[in-house]
């Protein structure tokens, strides 16, 4: 055995050495920024749901609440 046969890690391992990866931090963000989408704009149930962003959404849209 070579000494780089030695030191090649397997996907696995390496994912396991970085606590998950790319995919995990990706994961991890997404449910914070859902979850502080849903404390600002929500209605505090904690369930995603249309009728807690439309009002927003159409401000946005239409440039203002006074529209």
């Amino acid at each position: 055995m070579n000494e780089l046969e030695d030191m090649e890690l397997t996907p696995e391992q390496l994912a396991f050495i970085t606590g998950g990866g790319l995919l995990a931090w990706v994961k991890k963000t997404a449910k914070k920024v859902g979850d502080w989408a849903e404390r600002k704009y929500g209605d505090g149930d904690g369930v995603h749901e249309w009728e807690d962003y439309k009002d927003e959404i159409k401000d946005i849209i239409l440039g203002g609440p006074w529209f």
